[in-house]
């Protein structure tokens, strides 16, 4: 009776024992969230994986389908940024969220070329959901699995400090390029008719 009991003892003590490490407290759920557009299971892992270390960075971080541009991941510091909630950003087209009006295909274009062939970086403006419009500078690169198989592609900006961009500020360069403009087209008239004038004066009209 006595080894049976102790035996019973054991046992109990084992399985709660891997009660112990199977709970949530031993293995904290990962709080990386991954669009549902992302199916295969590999890339999803992976990607967890990556944006584990990503969720800690002071960068807005974010990786896009290579195809279809929606975002399959976002860390805290894009959403902070940005000012959209996850549910909001993730299945979403980058393009559709983040970049103003103004911004020409052309451009979207050669960074969307430049990504898939390895790497971009440059200076451009970007609009949160508020519909401020600001400045960033933007690096992008490829996500790819340990075999090489292509994820999507990384997109790391950094916000300049007071970059943002008013409509007061924008009426004020078109004004001073239109006047700049003016006076630049007055020089060159005057001086073509200076050139006219035998006398090396503008006739009057």
């Amino acid at each position: 009776m006595g080894t049976t009991k102790s035996k019973q003892a054991k046992k109990g003590k084992k399985k709660a024992k891997k009660r112990e490490i199977s709970c949530d407290c031993a293995r904290p759920k990962s709080t990386v969230r991954l669009a549902t557009c992302l199916k295969k299971l590999k890339h999803r892992q992976h990607l967890r994986l990556l944006a584990e270390s990503w969720e800690l960075m002071t960068d807005a971080i974010s990786v896009a389908d290579p195809e279809t541009g929606k975002l399959l991941y976002v860390n805290g510091a894009w959403l902070r940024l940005y000012g959209y909630s996850s549910g909001m950003a993730l299945g979403s087209a980058v393009e559709s969220l983040v970049n103003p009006k103004g911004l020409s295909a052309h451009l979207r274009t050669k960074i969307w070329k430049r990504s898939l062939c390895g790497h971009w970086c440059g200076r451009l403006l970007n609009r949160d959901a508020k519909g401020r419009v600001f400045l960033v500078d933007l690096s992008t690169g490829l996500v790819n699995t340990a075999d090489g198989e292509l994820i999507g592609l990384l997109g790391v900006c950094t916000p300049l400090r007071g970059s943002a961009v008013t409509d007061e500020k924008i009426n004020r360069l078109v004004m001073h390029h239109q006047e700049t403009l003016s006076r630049e087209l007055q020089i060159l008239l005057e001086s073509a008719l200076l050139k006219d004038e035998p006398n090396g004066r503008a006739s009057s009209v």
